[in-house]
């Protein structure tokens, strides 16, 4: 999994600690291992309306489970 998964369950726990509601980006669409792991970390992915080239991600901090 390298470095992304405990970098990401980092940002989410510290997103949680300082009491943020959700997490919002964008990936390359061709960069389907990070889209993968998004969603396995709950993210919702939608295409970008202004961008084909790019997905839109978002987690809603507060609903993710204690464990990340």
């Amino acid at each position: 999994q390298g470095l992304g998964w405990p970098l990401m369950e980092l940002v989410i726990a510290w997103a949680r600690q300082e009491g943020l509601s959700t997490i919002q980006g964008h990936v390359m669409r061709g960069n389907t291992t990070m889209l993968q792991m998004c969603q396995e970390l709950g993210f919702g992915t939608q295409p970008d309306p202004n961008d084909p080239e790019l997905v839109s991600v978002e987690l809603h901090v507060q609903q993710v489970t204690a464990a990340v």
